[in-house]
């Protein structure tokens, strides 16, 4: 009865072969015991051998399986051969299974885990198991060939180590021996500690993967037409559910970025530490420069890299790119938390800059006689002031010291705007506009408890003007507060004042032209806008100062001090450009009539 059972097991493809012959025997076997003893050896030699093929058979389909690049396909590969692990640890047959099929799954896995066309767990939990079983000295028997091992290795998790060594270390050229060796000792380590264990792999495939992406666009590149269509394929549907996954979620994408700029920001701090290469660290500068708009505060606050910033800048080589990095931290803008981080950033700033650029200098005249990168330098703390000002200037009001260090810093950009560069003075300007313009609200609505209150971050309305006391008593209190800040910024002020009669543009003009049509038409010119509502606010907070200064800028042109036509005209232009802005009463009292007449006598006087 049994020789055809067994002829037809032995004779039969191993897709066509049932396990349940294998079950029949064992249990005729056990029953009959003494009695089946002759017959064993002749139906292990019908049925072992091709069961054995047949187990490779199925390790095959479960190796294509889980290195299918359809996700569904891959993970039911990947369950199956955890299931299939599990079920040999606790089988006698766990040393032949691991001897025989341990290497290959290995290779295998970590094949899986390289490839940019898989993002699966799976892998990490295979590798995890398998590489628990070698180093726990569960397998008794070594899973090396002693006839092509020229050495015995004192145990298994030994030789796996090594094996594993140089299986990475032919894979990945471009990862020196030593990160090679420090990941395999981690993943041996790690391995009852599976959070670890799948962190450690993660930071070796961002890695791995940054290699692949040089192998993946060389072979895009130089060898696109020579790779099979299913490939192509591939590629290009990895490539387009990249895409389309990083642009359908921004807070995947966002996050992943992140986690990238974390080795990013280890890798610019190292160099910018260790290395002596000029253009190696200057292009860790401009990459820092990228980043730093975007990036979580703590990575600048919270590590070294301000205090390394600082100490490159008084580097000429590093000077731009440094400052540049300065002010893209200094246009941030997340609160009060890091306000002490500010101002010592910006307290430092000023030593190392009175060093390198003197209060005393002539800014203009450096600027015009100036290099590029000195020019460039300029215009670089020109945005630097007026960043930071924008978004920390009141945190500077609070103590004396820094007092003095925002004095100087308006006093340096004030010089700046002299510079005879229109860009340059744009950016002064714009942010002169601002602050002079919050100044004259404060001190505008200072009679108008409920507007008062209300710019002080007290939401108050006061629709039918009636009487309230409550905001009164407030305002009595702000007051104090908003005459120091006024006194405060006193002196810049009237310093600005000069600077916006001596750069004051000519004003709003209409011209007579030809148009491309051969019609005559009129053609207005604007040009000085923002530059008339900056001096009509500073004139408003303070008329007498205003007068002074045209006063003095006049006597100069008087005298023949400071005479030409251009020093002329802005003088002219300022006085014109306020005249329309004061009440009657100010009218009265404002000297134009005097100005006037004095301003005709000029070229008259120069010219005698």
């Amino acid at each position: 009865m049994m020789d055809p059972v067994l002829g037809d097991y032995a004779r039969n493809l191993p897709d066509a072969r049932e396990s349940e012959v294998l079950s029949l025997f064992a249990t005729i076997i056990n029953k009959y015991k003494a009695a089946m003893i002759e017959d064993v050896p002749r139906i292990f030699e019908a049925v072992f051998q091709c069961t054995l093929e047949q187990l490779k058979l199925v390790m095959d389909s479960i190796i294509w399986a889980f290195r299918h690049t359809e996700r569904n396909i891959a993970e039911t590969g990947l369950n199956l051969l955890l299931e299939m692990l599990k079920n040999f640890q606790a089988s006698e047959f766990c040393n032949q299974f691991y001897k025989s099929y341990f290497l290959t799954i290995e290779q295998e896995i970590f094949a899986v885990l390289t490839d940019t066309f898989h993002k699966l767990a799976g892998p990490t939990m295979v590798n995890e198991d398998a590489t628990f079983q070698v180093e726990s000295d569960a397998l008794t028997e070594p899973l090396w060939d002693a006839a092509t091992v020229p050495y015995p290795y004192l145990n298994n998790a030994m030789f796996v180590r090594e094996y594993t060594i140089k299986l990475l270390g032919t894979s990945f050229p471009n990862m020196t021996a030593s990160e090679v060796t420090q990941f395999v000792n981690g993943l041996f380590e790690s391995r009852t500690n599976l959070s670890i264990f799948k962190n450690h792999i993660r930071d070796f495939l961002v890695q791995s993967k940054e290699f692949s992406a040089q192998v993946l666009e060389g072979v895009i590149k130089y060898r696109w037409n020579a790779l099979p269509v299913e490939q192509r394929d591939g590629m290009k549907n990895y490539i387009s559910e990249v895409i389309v996954q990083l642009s359908s979620n921004e807070t995947s994408f966002r996050m992943e970025r992140l986690t990238e700029f974390q080795l990013i920001h280890e890798l610019c701090l190292y160099v910018l530490s260790a290395s002596q290469r000029t253009e190696l660290i200057r292009a860790t500068l401009s990459t820092l420069n990228a980043f730093l708009s975007w990036i979580p505060l703590g990575y600048i606050f919270e590590s070294p890299l301000l205090e390394t910033l600082l100490k490159f800048f008084p580097m000429p080589s590093y000077r731009n790119l440094t400052l540049q990095c300065l002010t893209e931290v200094a246009a941030l803008n997340f609160g009060d938390f890091y306000n002490m981080q500010y101002v010592k950033m910006y307290t430092f700033f000023m030593v190392q800059l009175q060093a390198i650029l003197p209060p005393t200098t002539k800014i203009p005249e450096a600027y015009a006689n100036g290099s590029s990168e000195e020019q460039a330098f300029i215009q670089n703390l020109a945005l630097f002031f007026t960043s930071f000002y924008k978004s920390h200037i009141r945190v500077l009001e609070s103590t004396q010291d820094n007092i003095s260090a925002l004095l100087m810093g308006l006093e340096y950009l004030i010089n700046i705007s002299y510079v005879d560069d229109t860009e340059v003075f744009k950016v002064c300007l714009d942010y002169w506009n601002s602050l002079v313009l919050e100044l004259f609200e404060l001190h505008n609505n200072l009679d108008n408890p409920a507007v008062t209150v209300n710019m002080m971050g007290l939401q108050t309305i006061n629709s039918w003007n009636l009487q309230m006391p409550l905001l009164h008593g407030m305002v009595d209190g702000l007051g104090p507060q908003i005459s120091q800040r006024r006194q405060l910024y006193a002196a810049p002020m009237s310093k600005l004042r000069m600077l916006m009669i001596c750069r004051m543009a000519k004003p709003e003009e209409v011209l007579i032209v030809e148009d491309e049509n051969g019609n005559i038409v009129r053609e207005t010119m604007k040009d000085n806008d923002i530059m008339r509502e900056t001096l009509i606010y500073l004139s408003h907070l303070d008329h007498e100062d205003t007068e002074k200064q045209m006063l003095k800028k006049l006597s100069k042109q008087l005298s023949g001090e400071d005479w030409n036509w251009n020093n002329l005209n802005t003088l002219c232009w300022a006085i014109g450009s306020i005249s329309g802005s004061m009440m009657e009463e100010q009218v009265c009292c404002w000297p134009v009539p005097k100005i006037s007449q004095s301003s005709l006598e000029v070229p008259e006087n120069c010219c005698q």
